[in-house]
């Protein structure tokens, strides 16, 4: 695979990453900004229910005063124009509604669930988008799950138990997570996909530095096998040479010399001790002509021609002519006996 693919298939896979992060990230920061919003508006209906509300429910709304109701009316729509709560509701601690957007709740008696009866004698908040609960105005009833709704226990002024629910709607909060997940999540995915750009011309500094590195590694690798060879063959040649051809060359003597020393007892033996010569002769040619091939001739640094030549010579001396050579190449014509220098050894044998 060239270094192009190499770096193309890195860049591709990391820009995936990249951009399988962002998504997932995005969902986790909205899940978060979701979570942060929903903290945020249980603190703000705390403080809403307990200074803006719990005031105005006086002991005279609580007896149906109209002045004093739409009074708190007053009050409430101000706050439902500034567009984060949508729906008030207040209840005393026998479930009735004591006060509501919508005036036709008013005076109606709900049974409170368990954690709103604890909020109300605890005075603490429950957090809620179930449309099991009491109904915080027309729009609620008709789709209570757009709703996310804080009931937070106070007192009035009189010290008496109230439960204030407001209600936000789920679209505005999934707004605001989402702008402030933007606000910090592009930034972010821009430096993400930034670095996998930076990444690149590294990567492909990294991948042609590997390659270089693995080329050396198996040039250095083909040079230690070369040199084991090298060591192997000029192991090979010089035991042939100096221990296997000498004792078959003496082996040859000896038979020359038991064959020239009297007359063979019959025609058998003669023969067999001109046989066994001959095939020993053979033999040593061949192995002298293997030694030639195995011996690794050192040809001068770009001379070519000098180093055919010297293998011509080598292949011109006795012994090396191969395996093409014939028993009276290696002993001489028939009736010369032997080799000058196997005469030569018979005769200092005769002389002993």
């Amino acid at each position: 695979m060239s270094v192009a693919a190499s770096v193309a298939r890195f860049a591709v896979a990391g820009f995936l990453v990249t951009l399988a992060l962002g998504a997932v990230s995005g969902v986790i920061a909205e899940r978060a900004g979701a979570a942060q919003v929903t903290r945020s508006f249980q603190r703000f209906a705390d403080v809403i229910a307990d200074t803006v509300v719990a005031p105005q429910v006086t002991s005279d709304l609580l007896h149906g005063d109209p002045s004093a109701q739409e009074a708190l009316r007053t009050t409430v729509t101000r706050l439902v124009n500034r567009g984060r709560v949508v729906h008030v509701r207040v209840w005393d601690w026998t479930g009735r509604t004591v006060w509501a957007d919508d005036p036709e709740l008013i005076g109606r008696t709900v049974r409170l669930p368990g954690d709103l009866q604890k909020a109300l004698a605890g005075q603490s908040s429950v957090v809620s988008s179930d449309g099991g609960r009491p109904s915080t105005g027309s729009s609620a009833t008709a789709d209570p799950g757009n709703l996310l709704t804080v009931y937070a226990g106070v007192q009035n002024d009189d010290a008496t138990p109230l439960l204030v629910a407001l209600s936000e709607r789920y679209r505005d909060m999934q707004t605001t997570a989402k702008r402030d997940w933007m606000r910090f999540g592009a930034a972010s995915l821009g430096a993400l996909l930034l670095l996998e750009l930076l990444q690149i011309p590294f990567a492909w500094s990294l991948v042609r530095r590997l390659r270089r590195h693995q080329a050396e590694a198996e040039a250095a690798l083909l040079q230690t096998a070369a040199d084991a060879a090298e060591i192997t063959r000029r192991r090979i040649t010089s035991e042939v040479h100096d221990h296997v051809i000498q004792d078959l060359t003496g082996l040859t003597y000896d038979l020359d010399a038991a064959r020239l020393r009297g007359r063979p007892r019959n025609a058998d033996d003669a023969f067999l001790l001109d046989r066994t010569a001959s095939c020993v002769r053979r033999g040593i040619a061949d192995l002298r002509s293997l030694v030639v091939g195995l011996a690794p001739t050192r040809p001068l640094a770009g001379d070519r021609t000098r180093a055919l030549e010297q293998l011509a010579e080598r292949l011109g001396e006795p012994g090396t002519q191969g395996k093409g050579r014939t028993t009276e190449d290696l002993t001489g014509p028939p009736g010369e006996g032997t080799t000058p220098r196997t005469e030569r050894g018979v005769r200092h044998e005769g002389d002993r």
